[in-house]
């Protein structure tokens, strides 16, 4: 009696392995990579909030009467310009009655990642009194 008792693999079946183990490799990568360019667009964002926020702040901590905030309605202006940042601001005087009126300041941070335009918009109000 003549038994046949191979043991092991075939050259087809670990081929086959070989290619189902490099198409899940190739997915990692390309998650890796993606998580890569998601954590830099966060951090980009974080960035153009905290320069919009802090031109909101030092506009707001000027006097009712500055220069930079007496612009005429409706003009854009730039605040700052850095490598890759650009932070304009418009300045609109909102009339409430004969006697009151406050200035709303519209700020806009915007840059470029990825072959993408991207902005980040903030409205900030500055009463007469303060």
């Amino acid at each position: 009696m003549l038994q046949n008792k191979t043991m092991g693999f075939t050259l087809i079946e670990t081929m086959i392995c070989i290619f189902f183990m490099s198409v899940g490799l190739l997915a990692i990568t390309r998650m890796q990579v993606g998580s890569i360019r998601g954590n830099k667009l966060a951090m980009d964002a974080m960035t153009a909030n905290l320069l919009t926020t802090s031109a909101a702040d030092n506009l707001l901590s000027r006097n009712y009467s500055d220069p930079m905030l007496t612009v005429e309605d409706g003009v854009v202006q730039t605040y700052a310009v850095s490598d890759k940042y650009t932070t304009q601001y418009t300045v609109n005087k909102v009339t409430v009655s004969s006697m009151d009126s406050y200035l709303s300041i519209h700020l806009t941070t915007t840059w470029s990642e990825f072959w993408i335009d991207h902005e980040i918009e903030q409205t900030v109000i500055k009463l007469n009194n303060y």
